[in-house]
This record gives structure tokens, C-alpha cells and sequence, in this order.
């Protein structure tokens, strides 16, 4: 028999900090100031983490004598719903924002100057948080406009970085029983 408790469910907020930004201490503990609330999204997020791996045969037996891990992939995709010159930054990963009087500019990065940055989504009812420790945004960027109430956005499909030796790339913590 399942357990309800453990089903995932309702809304959240996506947030992003500078990589390196401390991550809550537990699934309790308040963000750091350096995190930074994203806003709307049109359907919220999905996150995809794979690992590739490789059989391992020998002559004497038909079946794989082992699997090696040779490669893990993860992405987290969203479209946001607001279109701000700090979302464009995000989507470029990096750029160059300028506020004159009464306007603001975005330019994009030079190639070669990009950032990484760290994202996470906290449930609104607080079971649940995760944190992507170095990730960079990969994806094509395309704000289609269109007439009427059909908002534009703009689409992140953001892939995830090694963070360093022996620290795992993503991190969640959950109110949900454990069960091994």
C-alpha cells in the first residue's frame, strides 16, 4: 500500500543565487539573502537527471558481469513568464544590464564570459526543497509573440555542471518517510 504523505504535490517557487551562494541548512532553514525569488513560470518546472552507463561482458557468460557509470546528465527546463531584462541575464547567463533614466537595456555576455549560477525550487507547503548546485542555461532562446491574452515568456533549459570533486551536483530534502 502506498503512502499519501509522500505523494508530491502543488505549486512552488523556482529561486537562483550566485554559484557559491550558501544553501539552506535543512529543509526548515531560511534561504540565504543571496537567493532570488524567479517569478512566474507557465507550467512550472521539470528536472531530468540520467545516468549512462556501460556493460561490462565477458566470454565465459552471457549476461554483463558488471555496469559502469560513464556519464550522468541532468537538466532542469521551465519557461518563465515574465520578461525582464534580469531574466534575459539569466537566460544568457550573464550579459550586461544598464538602467538609464525612465528604461532599462540588456545586452548579452561576449562569448566566453558566461556564469554558471545555482537554481532551486522550494514547495509552497515546505516538504519539499531542491538545489542545483552549478548549473548554466543550454538551451535555444525564442520569445514568440503573440496577439491577445497569449503571453510571451522566456524558455530555460538549464544543464547541470559538476560542482567540484566529491560534492554531488543536486540536492533535495523532503518531509516524505524514508524507506530503503
Amino acid at each position: 500500500m502506498g503512502a499519501v504523505e509522500a505523494l508530491s504535490l502543488g505549486p512552488g517557487t523556482l529561486k537562483t543565487a550566485l554559484t557559491g551562494t550558501p544553501e539552506p541548512a535543512s529543509l526548515t532553514a531560511p534561504w540565504d539573502g543571496g537567493w532570488i525569488d524567479l517569478g512566474y513560470t507557465f507550467e512550472g518546472h521539470s528536472f531530468k537527471f540520467t545516468t549512462e552507463t556501460q556493460e561490462v561482458e565477458v566470454a565465459e557468460e552471457l549476461l554483463p558481469v558488471a555496469e559502469v557509470d560513464v556519464k550522468q546528465v541532468g537538466s532542469v527546463a521551465f519557461v518563465s513568464a515574465e520578461v525582464t531584462a534580469f531574466h534575459l541575464y539569466l537566460a544568457q547567463n550573464g550579459g550586461t544590464i544598464v538602467t538609464p533614466s525612465g528604461y532599462v537595456t540588456f545586452e548579452p555576455p561576449l562569448p566566453g564570459t558566461t556564469l554558471t549560477r545555482m537554481y532551486a525550487w522550494q514547495a509552497q507547503d515546505a516538504t519539499e526543497r531542491v538545489v542545483w548546485r552549478k548549473v548554466r542555461n543550454a538551451g535555444d532562446m525564442e520569445i514568440s509573440r503573440r496577439k491577445g491574452g497569449d503571453k510571451a515568456g522566456i524558455p530555460f533549459e538549464l544543464k547541470l555542471l559538476s560542482p567540484g570533486t566529491g560534492i554531488a551536483p543536486w540536492k533535495w530534502w523532503g518531509v516524505t518517510p524514508a524507506r530503503a
